[in-house]
């Protein structure tokens, strides 16, 4: 698989992620109480404005329209995605039956959602004791949702009864499909313990069987990773496949010492990502741990990704010097080491500034 374009057949993105493109940039929003509504849309407005590519709505209020839909109606051009259990346990008790959540994933691919992540893994309960070693099974929203139900009634994952049908609407209507992890790591001393290296391998199997069926689909692999890791992480996942695989990374953070700053340690984990060619990293803004983010912890965040991922595609992608070249253009037309400055020098140097010297003659 060289190339994937997320776009739902009824809409007008075209984002593509594969082997030798950009990396592209994705962006959590939603809302818990219908009072957010209009922060988390001054987030999408600004995510935008940055150059997000996709936004996945992670809503647990039902809303009119919903977050990823008003969206989708306001900025075209990049693709919306959501997560299907949550709004279903929400408004029945927890119960995430079969038939309940095959009627909310019919009709989000039908009103135009372009990407859905399925948290596949476990399917059977009895996988769940892979994660008896952890403090906690899951830090995953949509795991635990899964989770809870499951255990509550001793079922499979309602998924796996319904997964044909999904495949079939995915592929008829272009819907990209994300392999969700429902145990990624929750800090990096959990990295490549037992836990995510089982979720790990029962991806990859999901991914060659979602490939398979003809529905592109994307891998999310990966959280909380040291720095080192990551790259020998993607290949070793790439090369037992046989081929290119695209993967959504989240951050990924690559320290838990961040001053309660998360975007600071996950930037250098996105710009690895992007030298790997990942596919696509989801932004982490300053305070993920800590409490829900404000617009301003959500646009640092992303700027924090968009900066770090340049850094990352620029080791593989010459080309997009030309991008930092204009910036060097500008300086040097304003001799100053601010662009958009309207005078020459500096406020840091004042008189002494050293690029107020003229060639001599």
């Amino acid at each position: 698989m060289e190339k994937i374009t997320i776009s739902n057949i009824q809409s007008q993105c075209k984002i593509e992620v594969g082997k030798m493109l950009t990396t592209k940039i994705n962006v959590i929003i939603g809302a818990n109480t219908p009072d957010q509504v209009q922060l988390e849309r001054k987030k999408i407005c600004a995510a935008v404005s940055l150059g997000v590519h996709t936004v996945i709505d992670l809503s647990t209020v039902r809303l009119s329209p919903p977050l990823w839909l008003w969206g989708r109606e306001h900025f075209p051009q990049v693709a919306f995605g959501k997560v299907a259990p949550i709004l279903v346990a929400v408004e029945n008790d927890g119960v995430v039956s079969p038939e309940k959540l095959w009627q909310e994933i019919e009709w989000s691919v039908l009103a135009g959602v372009d990407f859905m992540t399925l948290n596949l893994i476990p399917m059977q309960l009895k996988e769940f004791d892979v994660v008896a070693e952890r403090a906690y099974p899951t830090t995953s929203r949509q795991g635990g949702v899964l989770l809870k139900y499951m255990l509550k009634h001793r079922a499979v994952n309602p998924y796996f009864p319904i997964l044909s049908s999904i495949l079939d609407i995915f592929r008829e209507y272009n819907v990209t499909l994300h392999v969700g992890s429902t145990f990624r790591p929750s800090g990096i001393t959990e990295a490549f313990d037992r836990a995510h290296r089982w979720e790990l391998n029962r991806q990859m199997e999901m991914f060659q069987l979602v490939n398979e069926a003809g529905v592109q689909a994307i891998v999310e692999p990966i959280s909380h990773q040291p720095l080192n890791d990551i790259g020998p992480c993607i290949d070793t996942l790439r090369e037992d496949f046989g081929e290119y695989v695209p993967f959504q990374m989240l951050g990924p953070i690559v320290t838990e010492v961040n001053f309660n700053c998360d975007h600071y340690a996950s930037a250098p984990g996105a710009a690895f990502a992007a030298i790997h060619n990942v596919g696509k990293v989801t932004t982490i803004p300053p305070r993920e741990h800590v409490g829900f983010p404000d617009l301003h912890d959500t646009v640092a965040g992303i700027k924090a990704t968009v900066t770090s991922v340049h850094a990352g595609d620029l080791c593989r992608l010459p080309e997009l010097k030309l991008h930092d070249q204009r910036i060097q253009v500008k300086r040097e037309r304003r001799r100053s080491c601010n662009p958009y400055s309207k005078q020459g020098g500096c406020n840091k140097c004042l008189e002494l500034c050293p690029l107020m010297i003229n060639h001599p003659e």
